[in-house]
Order: structure tokens, then C-alpha cells, then sequence
């Protein structure tokens, strides 16, 4: 079995009739960010759609993905 780290080598890899070949996947960018708590997932849309809450994870999303892009596991 493979896990690609990106999609030259999942692509190379997929040929392979007698190998498994998989991605690790994240579902929903909430795994990219930096929560206070519970407390932020208990907010209501209208709550959370502040600039607030917004400058403070934004960073956090910006860095996380720049770090998968920079490491070819990325392709957002």
C-alpha cells in the first residue's frame, strides 16, 4: 500500500495493478484552524460570522494550508 503525497506520485502509483494506492484526505477546512474551545462551535451563524472571529482563525487556515501546499499534500 501507498499513501501519495501528491498527485505525480499517487498518478504513478494507480498504474499499479497489485497496489493500493491512497490520499489522505481533511473533510471541512474547521481542521485547518485554531479554536478557543467548544465555545467557538457553539456559536450561532450569526454569531460567527463576525471579523472578529474571522481575523483570528484566517491566519491560522492561511498557515496550514501553505504548509500542506509546501509539502506537495495540498492542492487547494
Amino acid at each position: 500500500m501507498v499513501i501519495a503525497g501528491d498527485f505525480k506520485e499517487f498518478s504513478r502509483h494507480i498504474k499499479d495493478k497489485n497496489r493500493v494506492t491512497t490520499v489522505l484526505t481533511i473533510e471541512g477546512a474547521h481542521s485547518l484552524g485554531n479554536y478557543a474551545g467548544d465555545a467557538d462551535f457553539g456559536l450561532g451563524i450569526s454569531e460567527a460570522d463576525t471579523d472578529v472571529l474571522y481575523g483570528r482563525l484566517l491566519p491560522y487556515f492561511e498557515k496550514n494550508i501553505n504548509t500542506l501546499k509546501k509539502h506537495g499534500i495540498c492542492c487547494v
